[in-house]
C-alpha cells in the first residue's frame, strides 16, 4: 500500500479504495482480485491504497462516507475511473491501456 503525495502522482497510477472500515469484506474480495493478477498490476505502475476513514482523499474526492468507492488516478494526477463496485482485474487494466500514456509505454517497450 502506498500514501500519496503530489510528486508520486508522475510515477504511478494510484488505486484508491475506499471503505476499509465500513465494508471490510467487500474490501477484501477486491483485494483478493487484484491479487490474483499482480503482474498486471506492478507493469501498470499501478499502488493501491486503502484509504482510511477520515483521510483527506475523502474530501478531495468527495466520496459518501463509509461508502465502498474505487478511484482510478492517472499519473497526471486526475481521476480516470470511478466505482461503487467491484472492479476486475481485466476492466481496470482495458481503462488504463486505453489511455494515451499508457499506449506510449507499451510502444517504448516493445
Amino acid at each position: 500500500m502506498s500514501s500519496i503525495a503530489n510528486s508520486q502522482f508522475v510515477n504511478y497510477r494510484h488505486l484508491l479504495i475506499f471503505g476499509k472500515e465500513t465494508q471490510p469484506a467487500m474490501v477484501k474480495k477486491q483485494m483478493e482480485l487484484l491479487d490474483s493478477v499482480k503482474a498486471g498490476v506492478a507493469e501498470r505502475d499501478i499502488k493501491i491504497t486503502l484509504v482510511p476513514t477520515g483521510s483527506e482523499l475523502h474530501r478531495k474526492y468527495k466520496t459518501k462516507p463509509g461508502a465502498f468507492t474505487i478511484i482510478l488516478v492517472g499519473k497526471d494526477g486526475g481521476e480516470k475511473h470511478r466505482t461503487t463496485t467491484f472492479l476486475k482485474p481485466q476492466e481496470l487494466f482495458s481503462i488504463i491501456d486505453a489511455m494515451p500514456m499508457r499506449r506510449s509505454e507499451m510502444r517504448k517497450n516493445d
